[in-house]
């Protein structure tokens, strides 16, 4: 009893100390293909109303609420959401047509902070590279290097989802 004591101890001091070392920062990057002109593609990417069409957290949390701010679209836009799942807020920083839009929301009552953006990147006929990226840091002490660590594979499939959606709204006008 008591090794297994003094081994559970053991694992715990080395996660806590490995914990320290590890960084806490992370980048969530994905991407798709969209065939369309970068007028329809824009107009679903730099309007939050837009954004309740294919939006993956919508999706996955039924009890969120999302408030819109007076503005909606282009910089300054704002929107506040709370959950089951969580709270939040966005607000776009800079909005550009031909280079898409770029965000900082906040997590958890504002704890934590990260920059997010949607890049379009022309490609030939006609089709847009749609980049949809996020980083920040994790701030709870020890464990929010782990954290930090799975961000990509916790988050990296919700933007895979609304990329789909994004992608299907803007070429054929709904969702598949």
């Amino acid at each position: 009893m008591k090794l297994v004591l003094k081994s559970l101890i053991g694992l715990w001091v080395i996660i806590m100390v490995t914990g320290l070392f590890l960084p806490n920062n992370y980048r969530i990057e994905r991407f798709t293909i969209v065939d369309a002109d970068q007028t329809t593609l824009h107009a679903y990417v730099q309007d939050l109303e837009q954004w309740q069409e294919w939006s993956p957290w919508i999706e996955a949390d039924p009890t969120i609420k999302v408030t819109l701010g007076n503005i909606t679209s282009g910089p300054g836009a704002f929107q506040s959401w709370q959950g089951e799942s969580g709270d939040g807020e966005l607000l776009f920083t800079q909005v550009n047509e031909q280079q898409g839009v770029s965000y900082d929301i906040w997590f958890n009552q504002k704890a934590d902070k990260a920059q997010g953006a949607i890049a379009y990147e022309p490609l030939d006929a006609g089709q847009i590279k749609v980049i949809w990226t996020m980083e920040g840091e994790v701030t709870t002490p020890i464990f929010g290097p782990y954290l930090a660590l799975f961000m990509d594979g916790m988050v990296g499939p919700s933007f895979d989802l609304g990329l789909y959606k994004l992608k299907s709204l803007v070429e054929t006008g709904t969702i598949h």
